[in-house]
């Protein structure tokens, strides 16, 4: 929200995300050698650093927001009024994984589709890269 070219038509400012997460502008202390600065800067980096940590738990709200919220709005489930696409072979997944660090999720490649009774895809094999080696493990699809 702003002005349609990303300008703000009171100050002409860029309108980013950066203010509305961090509140204010960072902006570098002036170095000096005078001792009474020395006092200033030390308190300055505090506040960066606090501020810093502010911005590093809001981005974890947001991931963890996004995670549980709108991921699943991407997985649309439509029980029994509608057929939908099977999961196939050489589908690029992104691959759910409660441990892993916020934008760490792996992108994985189906490599073998695993049918239900029912002939619905429930499980899929996906390969993943990790550390410079390749890795296979069946997963169910309500986690890719």
């Amino acid at each position: 929200p702003g002005h349609p070219y990303g300008r703000s038509d009171r100050n002409h400012e860029r309108q980013t995300a950066r203010p509305s997460l961090i509140g204010s502008r960072i902006t570098p202390h002036p170095h000096s050698s005078d001792a009474s600065n020395s006092q200033d800067s030390f308190e300055e980096a505090h506040l960066v650093r606090e501020k810093w940590k502010q911005v590093q738990g809001l981005a974890e709200m947001f991931w963890n927001e996004w995670k549980h919220e709108y991921l699943k709005t991407l997985q649309l489930r439509h029980k029994w009024q509608g057929k939908r696409p099977n999961l196939q072979e050489g589908d690029i997944v992104l691959l759910k994984d409660n441990q892993a660090k916020r934008n760490q999720w792996p992108m994985g490649l189906i490599s073998k589709t695993l049918p239900g009774e029912d002939g619905l895809v429930r499980k899929v094999q996906v390969e993943i890269v990790k550390d410079g080696t390749r890795k296979a493990f069946s997963r169910p699809v309500t986690e890719v």
